[in-house]
Order: structure tokens, then sequence, then C-alpha cells
């Protein structure tokens, strides 16, 4: 095939047709390439600017995390001498503050993924603001686990007809697995 002798429509789709050949083999030789380290430099910069972030995090992620190690520990329990310390330390307050424990269940152990939840139930009988005394001793000053709910009920006793109001409180502990 002679260039010289083709004709100028035969010419340019010849010509049309080696731009197209030569566009695909430059893209697969060169831009291809380029591109893929292109996309790779963005993903790359995108990653150093989050972990320069995740670095500025860090101290308060451990700072949760103790948090966290401290809470679990607190309420983990030893299922040996924990429920016999709370029996104790609930007889000794209800003397105390003449309020009558009526009811101490034993453990009804949930099972959990990591933890099992072991709950405590019981029932105290006294005036409303001892009852309190108790809940703030629970909750905050002794660790025989956490308080997860109270309820109180009163109740007219049929024999005296004085109303009688009891505090049912339920006290959780983690033991782990």
């Amino acid at each position: 095939m002679k260039w010289n002798l083709l004709a100028y429509n035969q010419k340019l789709k010849l010509l049309g047709l080696t731009a197209v050949i030569f566009l695909f083999i430059c893209y697969q030789y060169a831009l291809k390439k380029t591109w893929y380290a292109y996309t790779a430099y963005q993903q790359n910069a995108i990653n150093a600017e989050q972990s320069g972030n995740f670095i500025n995090l860090f101290p308060g992620l451990q700072q949760q995390e103790k948090k966290m190690a401290d809470l679990i520990k607190n309420h983990t329990a030893d299922t040996v001498n924990s429920p016999k310390e709370t029996l104790a330390f609930i007889t000794s307050f209800c003397k105390l503050n003449k309020l009558k424990l009526t009811e101490y269940l034993p453990m009804q152990i949930t099972e959990n993924s990591n933890f099992n939840i072991a709950t405590r139930q019981i029932s105290v009988e006294g005036s409303y603001t001892l009852l309190l005394k108790l809940l703030f001793e629970l909750e905050n000053q002794q660790f025989y686990g956490r308080l997860c709910s109270a309820n109180f009920k009163s109740i007219e006793d049929p024999y005296s007809h004085k109303i009688i109001l009891t505090c049912t409180l339920y006290l959780q502990n983690l033991i782990l697995k």
C-alpha cells in the first residue's frame, strides 16, 4: 500500500484508525499506570491526614480505656465473698436505721458474650428517707455492685391498716468468663 496512491478519504480513515490504536497503546503503557499511581497517592494522602487526627485522639482514647477498665473492675464480682458481704452490709445498715430486710433472693445470672451479669434482688421495708439513704450508700459509698434499679411500693397492712413502704432494689455485678 503506497501512501501517495491513496485517496484523501482513505488517508483520513487510515490516520483515524492509527490514532485510535496509538491512543490505546499510550493508555495501556503510560496513562493507565499514571492513573493508578495518582489514585494511590490520593488514598495515601487521605490516610496520612486521618492518621494525624488519630494521633491527636490517642491520649483521649487511652483515658477512656482506663475509665472503662476501672468501671469494669469496680463492678466485677467475687462470686464467693460478694453475696455474703452485701448481705452483711445491708443487715447492719437495716439494724442501725430501723429498717426491715424482707427479701434477699439469690443471684440470677444472665449470660453475655464477654461477661456474665449477676443480678441480686433485695427488698427492704421502712421510711422513705431511710430507704433513700440506703440507696445512696449502695450507689455512691459502697461497691457491692451497680444499683441498676429501685422499685418503691406501698402496701396497706390488712391487720393494722398501716401503710408499709417497700423498696425492691437490684444490684448487678459482672462475672468474667
